[in-house]
């Protein structure tokens, strides 16, 4: 695709999506929020991180182990049991963000 086209296809695209897009919906504060389960994760569990967030567009999770997502709705796994803190941040269509925080108790795997 050439630069040109490049460009047709970027205006076209942006027309749309803003006409579809109201004045009022643009102007909203994003609220971050989220749930997870299981409530009491053990080592290798498969943690399901669901968005509850009100006018999102983008999210950017970190785990608090060095590993990170920008899924709506990850799935993650701990290696180590202990203690994490858990951030979802989220980016409105107008570039605003809204973050939240929790500490989530990784239980040693049972034998």
């Amino acid at each position: 695709m050439n630069v040109k086209s490049y460009v047709a296809v970027l205006v076209l695209f942006s027309a749309v999506f803003f006409s579809a897009c109201d004045l009022e919906t643009l102007e909203k504060e994003p609220i971050a929020d989220f749930t997870y389960t299981p409530k009491h994760p053990k080592v290798g569990d498969s943690v399901k991180f669901i968005s509850q967030s009100e006018h999102d567009f983008l999210f950017l999770w970190n785990f608090g182990d060095n590993e990170m997502s920008d899924q709506a709705n990850p799935k993650h796994a701990y290696k180590t049991d202990g203690n994490y803190t858990v951030s979802l941040v989220v980016t409105a269509i107008n570039g605003k963000t809204s973050t939240k925080e929790i500490k989530l108790t990784v239980l040693p795997k049972e034998d």
